[in-house]
């Protein structure tokens, strides 16, 4: 079966949810999801650091631009 069709018995039993709160609901699950895995792991503190430093260097030219 398709994953796309659903079953009948699955709008029975409560499985899915209608309308665009239940994709931004599960958008936002997802999410928190990824930053709880990404909060212990070397990779979140890599890109932590690089937005920093991004941060910085946009600060530095905004500042020598705007002089």
């Amino acid at each position: 079966m398709d994953d796309r069709m659903t079953r009948p018995d699955d709008f029975a039993r409560g499985r899915l949810r209608q309308g665009s709160r239940g994709i931004v609901t599960a958008a936002w699950r997802g999410l928190r999801r990824l930053v709880r895995a990404l909060d212990d792991h070397w990779l979140g503190d890599l890109i932590g650091v690089a937005s920093l430093f991004g941060l910085l260097w946009i600060g530095l030219v905004a500042g020598w631009v705007l002089e």
